[in-house]
């Protein structure tokens, strides 16, 4: 009966260490400069992503930075006219320069003025804020009370100057 080679009995296989499968076709020196290409590709592959995010985190970092500092220059510049306004209108509400002249309902409106005038002070402006007509009626009370703010040509000036850079 005919044996195939894989039924021939063990002893008989000659393996030989060459034929493994494991052997390095490169020699030694060339395997290693080899790896030391892969490496370094590996490297400048890892350096240049994390180059990429740190490059993107910092260009987010400036435009939120420059983002803040003009918007808070602004609204600070914004709240500090308001409460400039705020502040006059309500000595001469307290004091009753002028306000004793009023009628109720003239009063109420008054005061309705100042509460709004602290109320848009104190939060963050949206969209839908007016403040030129806040702005506006509070003038109105003002001039109407026969009350001046010393830096009124000043802070008109320097409002309308900080507006023009922004835009």
């Amino acid at each position: 009966m005919a044996t195939t080679p894989s039924e021939e009995p063990r002893e008989r296989r000659v393996v030989h260490d060459e034929d493994d499968g494991f052997d390095d076709f490169l020699s030694e020196g060339e395997e290693e400069s080899t790896l030391r290409a892969q490496e370094m590709d590996a490297l400048a592959r890892k350096m240049k992503s994390v180059g990429l995010r740190e490059a993107i985190e910092w260009g987010k970092e400036a435009t939120l930075q420059q983002g803040f500092d003009e918007g808070f220059a602004h609204g600070a510049r914004d709240v500090f006219h308001l409460s400039l306004l705020r502040g006059a209108l309500s000595v001469a509400q307290l004091s009753g320069f002028g306000a004793s002249a009023l009628s109720d309902d003239e009063r109420a409106a008054l005061q309705r003025c100042v509460a709004a005038l602290r109320q848009r002070s104190q939060r963050v402006r949206a969209d839908g804020d007016d403040d030129q007509a806040l702005e506006a009626e509070a003038r109105q009370w003002l001039r109407r009370l026969e009350v001046s703010l010393p830096l009124e040509h000043d802070l008109s000036s320097s409002r309308q100057q900080a507006d023009d850079e922004t835009q």
